[in-house]
């Protein structure tokens, strides 16, 4: 009877983010038939990135889903790093995507000091959380 060492098998990798989640599946192994089982903790996802989210959804159950080889999103990293319009334009939604999340706070009526320290988390500049604060943005 053969041992199993549980430590060696490729693991699925999870990154979370604001609304969701991206899980890195590792490919079936292709060397024989038993271990394509073992390698596969989920066989519809072996082999692809999953990027899952749920916003602008009604529900985090109603989530959306999109599969991506390891090869694509290697391919948006690297456009990322290199492509200077493809990065301002990432950059600039993401700030604008903070911003938002903030005024969503502020709306549950926080403190300053609390949007703040939360501005501070996002990576906010502190005069961006000072006119969300005022509802100036």
């Amino acid at each position: 009877m053969a041992l199993i060492d549980l430590d060696k098998i490729p693991k699925p990798v999870r990154i979370n983010l604001s609304y969701g989640k991206i899980v890195s599946y590792p490919h079936s192994s292709v060397k024989d038939d038993t271990s394509k089982i073992i390698h596969s903790f989920d066989p519809a996802n072996s082999g692809y990135v999953l990027i899952s989210s749920y916003a602008n959804c009604p529900s985090r159950e109603l989530s959306k889903e999109l599969h991506l080889t390891h090869w694509d999103v290697l391919k948006i990293v690297e456009a990322y790093n290199n492509n200077k319009d493809f990065r301002n334009s990432i950059d600039e939604g993401a700030r604008l995507n903070k911003i938002e999340e903030l005024k969503k706070v502020k709306a549950s009526g926080v403190s300053l000091t609390t949007l703040k320290l939360l501005g501070k988390d996002y990576g906010v500049s502190e005069e961006d959380v000072l006119k969300v604060f005022k509802g100036e943005l």
